[in-house]
């Protein structure tokens, strides 16, 4: 739970979704978000150096790499004071399916997630805000957040 800030996109696809504006990597073969604690570029996309540097073609338990990785986004968890094995390589990506879970990721619909990236304007700062959701439903109006 909390309110993060978020960084760049990341993604095997092409590009960001036409009209885009949120900052958009494209990712070649070898770049990975390193959660490894004692990697000197923990918690950071990197095109990292052996024996980093060969990405797996799944992600956890069998997950497809080419949906889970399409377009992402980096949320800025642990960033500022990164504290190893305190959480890392925290995304909004897309999820394989509803009832599949992520390891600390917040997982939608791809098609969802194209909405947001062509939502995202960097002028205007954009926050991702998870609560529980008896939280929200006491913060939201106080905080002028959707519920």
């Amino acid at each position: 739970a909390g309110i993060f800030e978020l960084a760049s996109a990341y993604g095997y696809a092409d590009g960001p979704p036409d009209g885009a504006r949120w900052p958009y990597r494209r990712l070649t073969e070898g770049w990975k978000c390193i959660d490894h604690p004692r990697h000197a570029q923990y918690n950071t996309m990197a095109l990292p150096e052996a024996p980093f540097a060969v990405a797996p073609t799944t992600a956890w338990d069998g997950v497809r790499r080419d949906i889970v990785f399409e377009r992402f986004v980096f949320v800025n968890h642990n960033t500022a004071s990164t504290v190893r094995g305190a959480g890392s390589c925290v995304l909004l990506h897309p999820w394989m399916n509803a009832s599949t879970p992520t390891q600390g990721c917040t997982g939608m619909a791809s098609s969802s997630l194209v909405a947001l990236l062509e939502w995202m304007d960097p002028q205007r700062h954009p926050l991702l805000v998870q609560l529980p959701s008896e939280v929200l439903a006491e913060r939201a109006p106080q905080w002028g957040l959707p519920h």
